[in-house]
């Protein structure tokens, strides 16, 4: 019960730096405080809520357009959820009418 896993050994052969007694678990792996990845853009929220008030008639369309003129502007992903709020205001309003 002497040796140690290879996994608590360093490149070179040696012990790592970190002293651990005899039948201690290795220190948890490093993680990061973010789980998204650096290199991509969150949706805008705009396009977002122009999705979810569509459902409630005039704001998902105010909401849908300001969202797009954003979008276009800041180049951020979301143009589907705006287009897709705007229709759902229109189906609303058409409904009502």
């Amino acid at each position: 019960m002497s040796e140690r896993p290879p996994e608590w050994e360093t490149a070179s052969g040696g012990k790592d730096e970190v002293s651990h007694h005899e039948g201690s678990l290795p220190p948890p792996p490093q993680s990061s405080r973010s789980t998204r990845s650096p290199g991509r853009a969150r949706t805008d929220g705009f396009a977002l809520a122009a999705l979810i008030l569509g459902i409630f008639g005039i704001l998902g369309l105010i909401f849908g357009i300001i969202a797009l003129r954003r979008i276009r502007r800041s180049g951020r992903p979301g143009r589907g959820l705006a287009i897709a709020g705007i229709a759902l205001s229109c189906l609303w309003i058409l409904k009502g009418t």
